[in-house]
């Protein structure tokens, strides 16, 4: 049972990354949970500490508090209103888990009978918030691990600074990616990135200054340092 659950979760897309080890430890409290037809799976504000992936059958969303244009179903394999527990950043795509007093169900979910009418059974994973946190945990872990590679490697040195004492502050560094127009720095002072920070390496891809008259492009693996009085005076925006 439990390879069968191991490999059901390497389909999870949260999961298909995690080392074999760390899964296995997922996996032990991972609870297979199945419902017959009409039973509710769980119901509407009520606190949601867990998520539940449906693994076979179907599943109806439904809300007294909220008015559904249509009624709406889901079916397998997918994961029942994971954004009821996490958060999705709208800037790079991260997941971050809500606070406590957020996580509250949106939806009521009730077993169903699939088109198919194959069985009469609703099969899920119920995965614990301890193993949410464990997901959190470990991306956070690879994001301050590639962040403090990028600076030893590439910051460092276009610094022309010891990699060791940048190390000891990568706390201070934040990788961000954009989507193309974004505009990072307006003309005096402004910009959706103003308050966030006052220097920008490009790792990869290119950044855009444009002045009245023209444009020049700055590619990968260039500093922008825009709090300099010099670049202050002729800045535009950069794209």
């Amino acid at each position: 049972e439990k390879m069968y659950l191991f490999s059901k979760l390497r389909m999870v897309p949260l999961l298909c990354d995690f080392p074999d080890e760390l899964l296995y430890s997922c996996a032990r409290q991972i609870e297979v949970c199945s419902f017959s037809s009409r039973v509710e799976i769980f119901s509407e504000l009520a606190p949601a500490e867990d998520i539940y992936i449906l693994v076979s059958g179907c599943v109806e969303l439904r809300s007294d508090i909220i008015a559904l244009a249509q009624e709406q179903f889901k079916e397998a394999p997918v994961a029942l209103l994971p954004w009821d527990v996490l958060v999705k950043d709208s800037s790079d795509g991260r997941f971050q888990i809500r606070p406590q007093s957020e996580r509250i169900r949106s939806r009521t979910a009730v077993a169903v009978l699939s088109e198919e009418g194959v069985t009469s059974l609703v099969d899920t994973f119920r995965v614990p918030f301890s193993v949410v946190q464990a997901v959190s945990d470990f991306f956070r872990g690879e994001e301050i691990r590639e962040r403090n590679e990028k600076v030893e490697h590439i910051f460092a040195p276009a610094m022309r600074m010891e990699p060791q004492k940048c190390l000891r502050n990568a706390e201070i560094f934040q990788l961000d990616t954009f989507h193309m127009n974004f505009v990072l720095l307006a003309e005096g002072g402004g910009g959706q990135l103003r308050k966030q920070a006052r220097l920008y390496l490009i790792l990869e891809g290119e950044v855009q200054l444009v002045y009245p008259s023209r444009k020049v492009t700055k590619r990968g693996r260039r500093v922008l340092i825009p709090n300099k009085p010099k670049e202050r005076r002729q800045a535009g925006s950069l794209l």
